[in-house]
């Protein structure tokens, strides 16, 4: 089943490669140019691209087959059937956190308490919003679900309106605090992605395909 998903990127991601590649090219000049920020937020934002693009992409394909209904006649448990989706987006998750590591090695600055933040954070957030998404498109479709992440595009309005009233929606997190901020994300989002699975599987078996 997860060999079917990287099929899926070998037919339909012919230009992820080059992506890649030219995201690798931007970010390790500006990581050796002390440009950190600016490579850690191209990064992030690329990841979460690619995150969400694989897994709205995957899940659309399956829909437009009719995989659902094939995969029912083959001796494969619903958690089988289901979790490979999840860990391809893990995947890509894992992917992002990786390359955010290589450019603070390559900058120089080392893992410090910012750069652990960055580094789980860029495969976390993402992460997460596709465990929410995924209940969503095994119940309504892709194309349905795809609305919800409108909501998720409010979150910087959000966080400038409460900035220009004064309110600061950031961590001010201690290098004491920053072990139990990260182990806090980490089991959060470990729950989520339970919970998430745990809820497509009830909805894939109960669909009427």
């Amino acid at each position: 089943m997860l060999l079917k998903q990287f099929l899926y990127l070998k037919r339909h991601g012919k230009t992820l490669p080059l992506i890649i590649i030219m995201i690798a090219l931007i970010a390790l000049p500006l990581s050796a140019s002390s440009s950190v920020s600016t490579a850690c937020s191209i990064i992030a934002m690329v990841a979460a691209m690619l995150t969400i693009w694989v897994t709205f992409n995957n899940r659309g394909i399956d829909e437009q087959a009719k995989w659902d209904a094939y995969a029912r006649s083959l001796p494969i448990s619903t958690y089988a059937a289901v979790g490979s989706q999840y860990i391809i987006t893990a995947i890509f998750a894992l992917a992002g956190m990786a390359a955010q590591f290589i450019v603070f090695t390559v900058s120089g600055t080392g893992i410090n308490k910012l750069a652990a933040i960055v580094i789980v954070f860029t495969g976390a957030i993402p992460l997460a919003i596709c465990d929410i998404a995924l209940p969503f498109c095994y119940w309504l479709g892709c194309r349905k679900a795809s609305y919800i992440f409108l909501l998720f595009c409010l979150t910087p309005v959000v966080a400038s309106f409460l900035q220009a009233h004064g309110i600061n929606p950031t961590l001010n997190v201690s290098n004491q605090q920053t072990p139990l901020l990260l182990g806090l994300s980490v089991l959060i989002v470990f729950a989520i992605t339970l919970v998430s699975l745990f809820i497509s599987c009830k909805i894939y078996t109960g669909k009427e395909v």
